[in-house]
């Protein structure tokens, strides 16, 4: 019996041009207030104060609570409903963005860049779908919609007058249809030759500006070396000449920086290896936004060492990461200024995690276990929270309760025996509320999920996502192989036992052909189980009774670009099975807790 259950599908997102489309009469929104506004070269908020970007553009959108903790003040999401080598077809759903919005923006006070595909990647007017218009609205306040991305015709330095006239004429289309359908937020424009040719915006950007009714358009020149910006224009022999023409010419050019190497890790055209640390200093000192792409080498072709963090997680730097992120002069914490202006009537945010718990059967109770003051906090008023206990998984395995002083208490009532996941909310005077979640593992080594806490090994691990990960009793932790097909992982029970159910409970990077195979040697395997049209999510298998001490998940064939990724790897026995681990329920509230 293999239990499906339908996955929370990712929202992607694509601007398209519009050359070739007939001039109409347009209507356009008045000026808004209520939006950040382009004036001169520089951003201002809704304050009036000024906003120079130091942010991070990320392919998936996992990282927001890993990348918030950088001190960076904006965030780019890079999205699109077109399947391609860049990216993964994730589909469209309002939902998901809503809720991607709202962490970056809502929590974490992020300005957020919506980044299209590039040019040539056509797709449906996604953004004037009345769905995603509502969501788009609700938080056009933190806004930019990066509407024209790194055009890559006329090959990687061309500057021809055809290629010149395609790209105005798309970039005015664009802004065009954007504005009629009532947006009134910055709009980004780069230019073609993959965004790197910067004497096409000082040519031509006023003329861009000026077609925009709002006139609150942004130029983007995206640096994949320092050479991109060398000869462009008479005078214009190094970089730093490039950066004061920048700002010579009063337009609102932002840049963007990156490793500059190639697969091998060597330096792009003879780019200096320093020249993204040149890059990320000099549009600082000279008040230039700059957004490096990206966190963590999430796409198949880019090393994970070009990466800031190695595995998504704050302080797994990269050579790159530790300068930006991390100790460097230039640092996001010591260079990037927030946002003044927030969402009003913010609702409580979490400021802290509450850990896991790990217990053995003979632990009765814990009190005082944590403070929730310590966890929420409350930055649309400053008073008093209101805490309270909402879903818990399983109800009679633990009981939780919250005291006078708001500290939480864990009862674990005799023969408890299993995985719980418990939903904390805080309420505020206004009536929002946040919730955080939690896992509570009461393990014996014999009973429930066997698997539990023994001996793993895998045919590879990737980005620091280790094999132990698989079997840690938690549920914001994972394994990932290579990005290769014929990969496995196995779990060591220490002793012969009889087993006859699996669950697997996989991350986005799942397996499309996979077998359970069960071993008491690891030489001879025996196929238990066999799966020929994966479809991710919470896989609960079951077979005949079979007595084994090795047991392995080996993956086929991959479903995505990625490798194989599991946050779980559990084994049991039906005789002694805590039950179907990752019945809907508890699967519901996993992802919930991994912000799902």
């Amino acid at each position: 019996m293999k239990i499906r259950i339908v996955p929370i599908v990712s929202i992607c997102l694509i601007f398209v041009c519009c050359a070739g489309q007939p001039e109409v009469e347009e209507s356009y929104p008045e000026a808004s207030e209520d939006v950040l506004r382009v004036k001169g070269r520089f951003l201002y908020n809704q304050n009036g104060d000024k906003v120079v970007i130091r942010g991070i553009e990320e392919f998936l959108d996992n990282s927001i609570d890993e990348i918030a903790k950088t001190g960076a003040n904006a965030y780019r999401i890079n999205y699109t409903t077109t399947s391609n080598a860049y990216r993964v077809d994730y589909g469209t759903n309002a939902d998901r963005l809503d809720s991607v919005l709202y962490k970056a923006i809502v929590e974490h006070n992020l300005i957020v860049s919506v980044y299209s595909a590039h040019a040539e990647y056509i797709d449906s007017e996604w953004w004037s779908d009345p769905a995603v218009m509502a969501v788009l609205k609700k938080y056009e306040s933190h806004l930019i919609f990066l509407a024209h991305g790194e055009g890559t015709y006329d090959g990687w330095y061309g500057f021809g007058p055809e290629s010149t006239a395609r790209w105005l004429r798309e970039a005015k289309g664009i802004i065009r249809k954007i504005r009629s359908c009532g947006y009134a937020c910055p709009i980004e424009i780069y230019s073609n030759t993959w965004g790197q040719n910067l004497g096409l915006l000082l040519d031509h950007g006023r003329e861009i500006i000026d077609s925009d009714p709002q006139k609150n358009v942004i130029l983007g020149c995206q640096l994949y070396t320092t050479n991109a910006l060398v000869n462009v224009k008479p005078g214009i022999s190094s970089f730093e000449q490039a950066v004061q023409r920048i700002v010579q010419s009063g337009l609102p050019i932002q840049l963007g920086a990156c490793p500059f190497t190639d697969q091998d890790g060597k330096p792009r055209e003879l780019t200096p290896a320093d020249g993204w640390y040149r890059v990320w200093n000099e549009t600082f000192e000279n008040e230039i936004s700059c957004f490096y792409w990206c966190w963590s080498g999430s796409p198949s072709w880019l090393p994970a060492r070009d990466g800031l963090s190695r595995d998504g997680r704050y302080g797994h730097w990269t050579e790159y990461g530790e300068e930006i992120c991390g100790k460097g002069q230039y640092a996001l914490s010591k260079t990037a200024r927030m946002n003044s202006y927030t969402i009003r009537n913010r609702p409580p945010t979490v400021s802290a995690r509450i850990q896991n718990l790990v217990l053995s059967p003979a632990m009765r109770k814990i009190n005082d276990y944590v403070n929730l003051k310590n966890i929420f906090t409350d930055y649309e008023d400053g008073t008093e929270l209101l805490y309270s206990i909402g879903a818990v998984s399983r109800p009679e395995l633990i009981s939780v309760t919250i005291d006078g002083e708001d500290n939480l208490d864990v009862d674990i009532p005799e023969g408890s025996l299993g995985t719980c996941l418990i939903e904390i909310i805080a309420e505020d005077s206004g009536q929002k509320k946040k919730d955080c979640w939690f896992s509570v593992v009461i393990h014996h080594p014999t009973q429930g999920n066997l698997a539990l806490f023994k001996k793993a090994t895998a045919s590879s691990s990737r980005n620091g996502m280790a094999v132990a990960y698989s079997n840690d009793g938690l549920s914001d932790t994972r394994w990932e192989s290579d990005w290769k097909d014929d990969q496995w992982i196995a779990v060591d029970l220490g002793t012969e036992m009889l087993i006859d159910h699996v669950c697997l409970l996989w991350e986005t990077a799942y397996g499309l052909k996979y077998e359970i195979r069960t071993s008491n040697d690891t030489t001879n395997w025996k196929t238990v189980y066999t799966e020929n049209n994966g479809d991710g999510n919470a896989d609960d298998l079951f077979f005949k009774a079979v007595s084994a001490r090795f047991v392995r998940m080996h993956g086929i064939k991959r479903a995505t670009p990625y490798g194989l990724s599991l946050w779980a790897f559990d084994i049991y026995s039906s005789g002694i099975s805590e039950g179907a681990m990752l019945e809907k329920s508890l699967q519901d509230a996993r992802r919930y807790y991994r912000g799902y």
